[in-house]
């Protein structure tokens, strides 16, 4: 993974990280650095994201899932996709 994926995909996770905790768009974006509509577009990315990995549509529909459905989902994602980067000992 390069430096500029990394970084994104922490940021990513860490908005997700907020979001699965109920956290306010105002306030993670405050807390990330990133304005409000930024932080909602990142969350509609990972509401794509999520619906093109799972083959389901109710995650990209705002009325389908809850941002913190969302927030959980994409850390249960991300640890999958790190574990499978893991070197195998």
């Amino acid at each position: 993974m390069t430096r500029g994926r990394r970084r994104e995909f922490g940021k990513a996770e860490e908005i997700a990280s907020l979001l699965s905790r109920g956290i306010a768009y105002p306030t993670i974006a405050e807390r990330v650095g990133l304005s409000t509509s930024q932080v909602k577009r990142r969350v509609h990315n990972m509401r794509l994201l999520l619906a093109k990995e799972t083959g389901d549509s109710a995650w990209s529909d705002i009325t389908g899932k809850t941002p913190v459905e969302v927030g959980q989902a994409y850390i249960a994602r991300a640890e999958q996709l790190l574990d499978a980067e893991a070197p195998a000992e």
